[in-house]
């Protein structure tokens, strides 16, 4: 989930404040869209979010390797498979990043929101779910909750992407979320006031 957040990061850095100094009126009285700029908002972050992913990796690879032995259940693959696993999760915690700027009025209630949709609200359908088995199955499709249920030690590490159905979990959990919060977004967009 560390990619999620990072990608509120990026959004909060880029957008948190284009309320603020009318950039949003500037952009809708020149003639654009709004579902465009939510597009186009949603296209920048992803891509900075994407360049801050390769350099964070490589100084994070590198220094791994320079300064670690290599000994232990973790390793480089581990490492690109759980890049991999969370890529389309945090694509869609982007999305919903830029969402909950657009729709809050203030920036710490879209902060909650995004963190009531992406923790508090798979975590409570997981307590939920140790009493109903439905909702239990429902809970692992939350990806707070299955990317939390892995094993990391000094000597396994066992997380969800090791299997094809695991890693076909995180693709699909992440595409249903990047859907969901595109279509929010195009409708918070033409509801909301300048």
């Amino acid at each position: 989930m560390i990619f999620a957040y990072g990608a509120l990061v990026v959004v909060y850095v880029l957008y948190e404040g284009s309320r603020k100094n009318g950039s949003m009126k500037n952009a809708v009285a020149y003639g654009l869209a709004r579902h465009k700029i939510f597009a186009v908002q949603c296209i920048v972050s992803f891509l900075v979010s994407m360049i801050l992913l390769c350099l964070t990796e490589a100084v994070y690879v590198g220094s791994a390797c320079l300064l670690l032995e290599e000994k232990g259940a973790v390793n480089v693959a581990d490492m690109a498979g759980s890049t991999a696993a969370a890529f389309p999760v945090a694509a869609a915690a982007l999305v919903l990043g830029v969402v909950v700027v657009q729709a809050s009025e203030r920036g710490f209630a879209g902060l909650v929101i995004w963190l009531c949709v992406m923790s508090f609200i798979p975590q409570g359908f997981l307590y939920l779910g140790l009493q109903v088995d439905a909702l239990r199955e429902a809970a692992m499709w939350m990806p707070h909750n299955f990317f939390s249920a892995m094993t990391v030690n000094q000597s396994v590490c066992e997380a969800i992407w090791d299997t094809g159905a695991g890693m076909a979990r995180c693709w699909i959990a992440g595409a249903a979320g990047l859907v969901l919060f595109s279509v929010a977004g195009v409708y918070v967009m033409r509801k909301k006031e300048l």
